[in-house]
């Protein structure tokens, strides 16, 4: 059961008999990578399982195109494709949130849907063929400030720039919808960053909060 992340003892204490009483099997918690707030989910039986930052990015360049992926705005036709290029490129590192969310087959479903009738879902190919994706979604936390919901590569197409050539294009697609700033949540493990991370890292992106997600059995 993931329930919000009460900080007060007497409401954490009424959050976790309240979890007890229905049979959960384990309570996550996100709470922010404050030592104060940590204590108190430690001294009730709650451990650090992993870490997740916010990361933002100020849109104020564009930057150059790659030559070597392409880059374009999916459509329609695109979204069986991206249905299973977004579920391969959240392999190895999200393999949890994929089985939180109820497995690959219900994320596809919901990628099948978006692709083509909501604005902000990037390709990109190698030799025509759809290897990654990113997906933004304007004026998400209010007027000019986008969300971005990540950037994914296929496995086996990593470290061919890819990446970086998805990060450019969102930026630029941001320009393009008039967005001023975007931001991320992203997975970091407890002792280093995801790949991912390091990527947004090195596009631009600062990080702006941490949080940790801890769990009690």
């Amino acid at each position: 059961m993931r329930v919000e992340s009460p900080t007060s003892s007497e409401t954490r204490r009424k959050t976790v008999h309240y979890a007890e009483s229905n049979h959960a099997e384990y309570l996550t918690a996100f709470v922010p990578a404050v030592q104060p707030y940590v204590d108190v989910y430690k001294s009730a039986g709650f451990k650090p399982v992993r870490r997740s930052i916010r990361i933002s990015w100020e849109l104020t360049e564009q930057p150059a195109r790659h030559d070597d992926v392409q880059t374009k705005e999916l459509s329609k036709e695109h979204a069986n494709e991206a249905a299973e290029v977004w579920v391969e490129g959240l392999r190895p590192y999200w393999d949890w949130w994929i089985e939180e969310q109820g497995g690959p087959e219900e994320l596809k479903s919901w990628v099948k849907e978006s692709v083509g009738t909501e604005p902000g879902w990037i390709g990109a190919f190698l030799d025509e063929k759809l290897v990654g994706l990113a997906i933004l979604r304007p004026d998400a936390y209010g007027p000019g400030e986008a969300r971005f919901n990540g950037a994914y590569v296929i496995p086996r197409f990593r470290e061919q720039r890819v990446g970086s050539a998805l990060m450019k294009a969102t930026i630029r697609e941001g320009h393009r919808l008039n967005q001023k700033k975007m931001k991320v949540y992203t997975l970091a493990f407890l002792d280093y960053l995801a790949p991912g991370s390091l990527l947004y890292l090195k596009s631009g992106g600062k990080i702006e909060a941490e949080y940790l997600q801890l769990q009690r059995k």
